[in-house]
């Protein structure tokens, strides 16, 4: 357990600096200095803390709700941990090829692991927010293209693109309820991602095992 936490902790380590390495060579070979710098004394200071007082909101929101779906599946999670969780996704679907799954895949870990929870019912959780998220960004998605396509007439191919993109949502939505009405496939995709971690962290994340162990002690059904 001591190795698997100083795994986790040099893992976080290593991603959060990856992450600004990343940023930072951005910067340099990508972004002229001189530029940016006059771009950061041009900025409203008004405008730039209403975004990220904007930002931080939408992410307690969404943590909230979060936090909600958990308590409906009796488990005891903290805001803290579930506004932590949700920041720490978003940093890995930037980092990490595979967004969203990846960070997904991180804040049910990560959450399983702190309240000591099934994994089922953190996976449903996070699938059920999946789901709502990405109706209200469907139904939004679309009144904004038969507006887009009533009052500016965009060419063909503009607005085939746009079709797709709503396409691609709606067939997102219908993935997740059919995962969420057939167990047996979620448990196939869920052991499948399992293993390949374990793979990936080369047994550090043997969670394929711990699933195991839960199923021989009835935290799993």
């Amino acid at each position: 357990m001591d190795a698997q936490k100083k795994f986790i902790s040099k893992g976080r380590f290593l991603l959060a600096a990856a992450g600004l390495a990343v940023f930072f060579l951005y910067l340099y070979f990508l972004v002229p200095f001189g530029e940016l710098v006059e771009t950061v004394q041009r900025i409203n200071l008004f405008y730039f803390l209403l975004a990220f007082s904007a930002l931080l909101a939408s992410v307690a929101v969404y943590s909230l709700a979060w936090k909600r779906l958990l308590s409906i599946l009796s488990v005891k999670a903290s805001l803290t941990k579930a506004f932590q969780f949700a920041w720490v996704e978003n940093f890995v679907d930037l980092v990490v090829p595979g967004e969203p799954v990846s960070g997904e895949v991180s804040r049910i870990y990560l959450m399983a692991k702190d309240t000591g929870g099934d994994y089922g019912k953190v996976v449903a959780s996070a699938v059920g927010q999946r789901i709502a998220s990405t109706s209200v960004t469907a139904v939004g998605l679309l009144a904004s293209i038969l507006y887009f396509a009533s009052v500016y007439k965009p060419p063909p191919l503009v607005l085939g693109f746009t079709g797709a993109v709503l396409l691609a949502d709606v067939i997102v939505i219908f993935l997740l309820f059919y995962l969420a009405s057939r167990r047996s496939a979620t448990y196939r995709l869920a052991n499948w991602l399992f293993t390949l971690l374990t793979r990936v962290s080369r047994g550090h994340w043997n969670l394929a095992s711990e699933r195991k162990s839960r199923e021989n002690t009835g935290h799993l059904p």
